[in-house]
Parts: structure tokens; sequence; C-alpha cells
């Protein structure tokens, strides 16, 4: 039987363990899931006020980042996309939050040629502040050693039971490995790869896929999205009906049922339901329509092994002029997600 291949517009996101730790700082550009946010800009990151959930007011948690560069832009040679996503499972409605942040080539953080990874003189903390437990912005600070930042009372808290406690009055400065460990997500690699479906007159029987699906099953690998089971599927996309639409969604994404992200700027996003879509509001700072330009699918919680968020997709729209701090002199740009 022929597989032919049609490529297709989206490039999607494959989760992987880091090579090197060291490529996961922000001086490497990272794309990634978890661990402590990789800033981009390293001034005026968002505060914890607009980091904090709108719901329970503890700080949401970064989720995921992905680098975005636009090449016919100068002012997004360099250009990331945040997602910060509460954790608190008893609240009403669990926040997520969105922040565009960007650099011209030539700026004041990152030099011009591209990074070495032998070369470990690149220390963020001597520019920004930030939480010891969650990597946001830091603006507290122990009262007793003056040595360790907090974005929050909450972490603050947290990282004195787990182990500041110990050792406040003997270290000036440590990482609050066993605080993080309880407060972050898992931290691994987006790897970007173009997707490529199959002709739909190539396309393999029932039969086969179901094969496929077993086996993936068999072996592990079978996440949210790969598994036949459809009770657990409709359960991650909260319930949905059953119908053509949501068909149609579990028909593309099991051709790569490890994909949890799918970037298409200016797209179209893999539609979950067929419930009616909300305006998406234009950008705050310039005014500019939003466009579609990534999905989060639920296999990343599989990845993950992550109960504590539960969505169908998060859909990010962004600036379609992508404004700079020219347009606008906030560095951290919020931008718009709908979650389904």
């Amino acid at each position: 039987m022929a597989n032919l291949k049609i490529q297709s517009n989206v490039e999607l996101g494959f989760p992987e363990d880091f090579t090197d730790e060291k490529c996961s700082h922000s001086r490497f550009f990272p794309s990634k899931v978890g661990g402590k946010p990789s800033w981009l800009a390293l001034s005026d990151i968002p505060t914890p006020d607009q980091i904090a959930c709108s719901d329970c007011n503890n700080p949401t948690i970064f989720f995921a980042q992905i680098y975005a560069p636009i090449e016919t832009n100068d002012d997004a040679f360099h250009r990331t996309i945040f997602v910060f996503i509460c954790k608190n499972k008893s609240c009403t409605n669990q926040d997520v939050k969105i922040f565009r942040s960007q650099l011209a080539h030539l700026n004041q953080f990152y030099p011009s040629d591209p990074p070495d990874i032998n070369e470990d003189n690149f220390k963020i903390d001597d520019l920004i502040q930030l939480c010891s437990v969650c990597g946001g912005s830091g603006p507290l600070k122990c009262a007793k050693c003056k040595a360790i930042s907090y974005c929050s009372k909450a972490h603050q808290a947290i990282d004195w039971k787990k182990q500041h406690k110990q050792e406040c009055t003997t270290l000036s400065k440590y990482n609050s490995t066993l605080a993080s460990d309880e407060v972050l997500f898992k931290e691994l690699e987006i790897v970007m790869e173009t997707e490529e479906i199959p002709d739909e007159n190539e396309e393999k029987t029932e039969e086969e896929k179901l094969a496929e699906y077993e086996q993936l099953v068999k072996d592990g690998k079978a996440g949210t999205l790969s598994d036949v089971k459809d009770e657990e599927l409709l359960e991650c996309a909260k319930g949905i009906e059953e119908d053509k639409v949501f068909e149609k969604f579990k028909k593309r994404i099991v051709h790569y049922p490890d994909q949890i992200i799918r970037y298409e700027r200016n797209g179209v996003p893999l539609r979950i339901s067929d419930a009616q879509l909300p305006e998406i509001p234009r950008c705050e700072y310039c005014n500019s329509e939003r466009q579609f330009e990534f999905q989060i699918v639920p296999q990343i919680l599989y990845e993950l092994k992550e109960d504590s968020v539960d969505f169908g997709t998060l859909d990010v729209y962004t600036c379609s002029k992508s404004c700079s701090i020219k347009d606008n002199p906030i560095t951290y740009k919020n931008e718009y997600i709908l979650a389904s």
C-alpha cells in the first residue's frame, strides 16, 4: 500500500527530554513545557498581580512557551509566547494567562552571535529578581536571611516548610528544589516538525488504524488522544458529545498521537466541538486584530502525568501586527486564549 503524504501548513510540537539542561535557559531561546519560565526580555517581566489567578488569587504556574520569531518583522527577531495556568482544582474556572515578548536582533540582553553552550557567564539573576520556587517575578524576600526571593507568601510558605526553614541561616543563596518540584510542571523540550497527512485516496483502512492504536497502547505510547478508549478522551474534552467535529479532530490527531502543540500562525485551530466561538478581542495595545497562532492539545497532560488541570484544547490568539515596544513600552504583552 502506498504511503503518499501531503505536507500541511501546521508545525507540530513533540515533547522530549533536554539533551543538556543548559539548553532550557533563556539565552538558547527554547520552546518547552514546564519547569521555570525561560524569560525572553530580561526586564519588566509580568508582576505577581498580573500572573495571579483571577479566581483564587494564587500564582498561576508556568505551563509552556513557544519560541516563534517572525522573519518579516525586524522587531520580532526573537519572539516567545508564554502560557501560565492555575493548578488549583477548586477554582470554578482555572485561569490561563498568555504573554508575548519580543526583541530585535540587536538588543540589550543577548549578543547577536549564536550562544555557545560551553560558556556559562550569562547570569539571569543579575538582571531580574526571580521567585526561588516558580521562577516568576520575586519582589518579596525572606525577612530573616534577606537572600531568597519569592513571588508570593504562598510560595514562601511552601518553601519554608519544604526546605528553607532548615537552611535559612546557613545558606546565602540556593535553589528551592523541593518546593519547586511540588509546584512546577515537569520540564520537557518542545521539538517542532512539519505535519504530513495521508492523501485521502491512500488513507489506511479502519482495521489498519485500529491495529496501530492497539500497538501504541501495548507499547505504552498511547496518550489521551491516541487511546481507543473514547470515554477517557471524552472526559479529557470536558464531556463533549461525540459528533462529526470531534471525529474530525480525532482523525487528524491520530496520525501523530504524541503531538502536544499545533502551530500555524494566521491559520485555523483544529476544532474539538461545534460550539459557537466568541468574538476574539482586538489587541489592547495597538487595536490590531488578533489571529490564531497555536493550539495546545490534551496529549500534553498525559505526557506530564498531570491531573491538576483539565481542558479540551487551548487556542492562542496573538496580535496580527505583533506590535513591539516601539508601539507600546510594555515588555510582556497580554494575548488571548480560548479554552474548550
